[in-house]
């Protein structure tokens, strides 16, 4: 298995569009929003899921972005417990796009790391940080919060707390910057998902994800990836995901470095769903770097 190609050139998308994002203003998915869609577009924040998914429904929003997995503490498990759910699909809702984004992480607070007595953050960039805060500060307390703009919001309000976190949510809530980027050099980034009901781009898909489920019986997931190698198609992610948290059930998620409408992808899913209980197109995108 191996990556396709990244675009660097960013597809044009309609101005103007209605552009939700999980999380609050000053998030990592705010942040890849604005990045993306550009001034004229009118991006909400959505701290919860389920009011997102119901906006979406509703043609109140015409797009939104998600974060999915992130290459230190790996897949979003609550966000694809979403994609793989009869929820995503009832609603309309599709894989537009896959948005990648390197992490920069800054330290921020009303205090320096010496003096500070907390520091706190979302879970993946604490895991980055480990062990630098380990040899920095190995006293300190560490506690963990929702999201990196709930992590600036602690850091504005109690002057003994800092935050890990973008210097944009600091900028926003008017918190100084202690350290503009932590002094780690390690890989750092995250993929997002544009999901809507309708394309955004006129850019022809480079990948497919697909979910599903195999027979519970020796072969069956060997028969359908062979199928995937007989058709010479690459096959860039698998990772599978216990149904509905049952650990003796699982659906798996697939990309493939193909165009749904593809003859070879075509093809090829034809001869695996005979193989499957379940097979779901999930969506067809390009995936940029912003």
């Amino acid at each position: 298995m191996a990556l396709d190609s990244v675009d660097l050139q960013i597809p044009a998308t309609p101005s103007g569009l209605r552009v939700g994002f999980f999380g609050d203003r000053g998030s990592f998915s705010n942040l890849v929003a604005e990045r993306r869609f550009g001034e004229d577009a009118s991006c909400r924040p959505y701290p919860l899921m389920g009011e997102l998914i119901e906006d979406a429904k509703g043609d109140r929003i015409d797009c939104s972005v998600i974060p999915i997995e992130n290459s230190v503490g790996g897949w979003v498990a609550d966000i694809l417990d979403l994609v793989l759910s009869e929820e995503f699909s009832e609603a309309g809702l599709r894989v537009l796009e896959e948005t990648r984004l390197h992490i920069e992480l800054a330290l921020v607070g009303h205090c320096n790391l010496d003096d500070a007595q907390r520091i706190c953050s979302h879970r993946y960039p604490l895991r980055f940080a480990r062990q630098w805060l380990h040899r920095a500060r190995p006293d300190i307390e560490i506690f963990e919060v929702h999201n990196t703009a709930e992590a600036v919001e602690h850091a504005a309000n109690d002057h003994h707390t800092l935050a890990l976190a973008h210097r944009a949510a600091a900028e926003h809530r008017q918190v100084p910057v202690v350290l503009q980027t932590l002094p780690i050099d390690a890989p750092n980034a995250t993929r997002f998902f544009v999901v809507g009901k309708k394309p955004i781009t006129a850019a022809p898909p480079t990948r497919t994800a697909f979910c599903f489920a195999a027979s519970h019986q020796p072969g069956s997931l060997y028969g359908i990836l062979g199928v995937i190698a007989q058709h010479r198609l690459n096959l860039c992610r698998l990772h599978s995901h216990a149904v509905d948290h049952h650990l003796e059930s699982y659906h798996f998620f697939a990309e493939v470095e193909a165009d749904a409408e593809s003859l070879e992808m075509k093809n090829a899913l034809a001869e695996i769903r005979p193989l499957t209980s379940r097979l779901e197109i999930l969506g067809a995108f390009r995936v940029i770097e912003i």
